[in-house]
């Protein structure tokens, strides 16, 4: 052999039609770590790795055989110190010998291997976001539903500090508020407003005789009745005991009048489902100067007067009177 195929920077080895190798240079010999001894007269396939002999057994003798050659065929040979070396095969008969060049590829192979290890790790990367961006959507789900629950509670929260539990009307808290924004409205802009205070007549004489157990029901039952007689601007609350409220906005102290002996009247012809129930209440009207005080002495004193003139009667009082 030359001395200059001997020692190119390639490999090369001469194979009978059978895949013998019948010679080959020096620099293959060094890649596999073999005498020449060793290797001459035996098959190709005893420097393939067991995949490449069957990859080489299956498609080298055939294109041989249609082509006479092989182009860029890519196989591992089994190096010095167990090495794998991937290497590129090229391949061409002439007259009864295979002759064949051999280039390494290691550096491709890394690089092949770089570009497949990016791609897994970019395929990690994009199914981690992906179940990151999971997460991330149920934790927004989860907190939105806290969220939720959390605006649910805080309305049950503002419903039971302004209601009565008993009665289901707003409480003497909630009234005092509305008051205020009723006073202050009128002052302002000069807008009337009404109250009407009842008291149930006799209600200790029913929890005396038939215990508290009736009383809370003739509380809630008359609580009812004062419901439907309420609106979207008329507003109705429990003071405490079996004291009641109405607040009419909007409405001087005659209307208010007429509307407290309308409801009065009512109660009268109702038909109960406990005891019959009978009120007295007392009226007043805001009058320039007022205070909140002052509205509310009012109407509890028109609420005294009923009660001792017989009880069972609405009466009214403006700021003349009760001076």
């Amino acid at each position: 052999m030359e001395a200059n195929l001997n020692f190119a920077p390639c490999g090369y080895l001469e194979l009978d039609l059978d895949g013998i190798i019948i010679d080959l240079n020096q620099t293959l010999l060094e890649w596999i770590g073999l005498d020449r001894k060793q290797i001459v007269d035996r098959h190709f396939h005893m420097v393939l790795t067991n995949i490449s002999r069957v990859y080489f057994q299956t498609y080298f003798p055939p294109m041989l055989s249609i082509n006479r050659k092989v182009n860029e065929m890519y196989l591992t040979i089994n190096g010095k110190n167990a090495m794998k070396i991937p290497v590129l095969v090229n391949a061409e008969v002439h007259d009864d010998r295979i002759m064949c060049v051999m280039l390494q590829m290691k550096t491709r192979d890394v690089y092949e291997n770089n570009l497949l290890q990016d791609k897994r790790k970019i395929e990690k990367d994009m199914k981690d976001r992906k179940t990151a961006y999971e997460e991330l959507e149920n934790i927004v789900k989860q907190t939105k539903e806290k969220q939720e629950e959390l605006a649910k509670l805080n309305e049950e929260l503002q419903r039971l500090a302004t209601i009565d539990p008993l009665t289901g009307l707003y409480n003497r808290r909630f009234m005092q508020e509305r008051l205020e924004e009723m006073l202050h409205r009128a002052i302002v802009d000069h807008v009337p407003f009404s109250i009407i205070l009842l008291d149930i007549d006799f209600f200790k004489r029913i929890n005396d005789e038939f215990g508290h157990q009736i009383g809370d029901e003739v509380l809630q039952e008359l609580s009812q009745v004062l419901s439907e007689f309420a609106n979207s601007t008329r507003i109705v609350g429990r003071m405490g005991g079996e004291e009641f409220i109405f607040v009419l906005p909007s409405t001087n102290g005659h209307r208010a009048y007429e509307f407290a002996q309308h409801f009065t009247e009512f109660l009268e012809i109702r038909n109960w489902a406990t005891k019959p129930i009978y009120v007295s209440g007392g009226v007043s009207s805001f009058e320039e100067g007022d205070t909140l005080s002052d509205l509310l002495l009012r109407a509890d004193e028109a609420l005294y007067f009923s009660k001792n003139n017989g009880r069972r009667q609405v009466t009214f009082r403006g700021r003349e009177l009760s001076s």
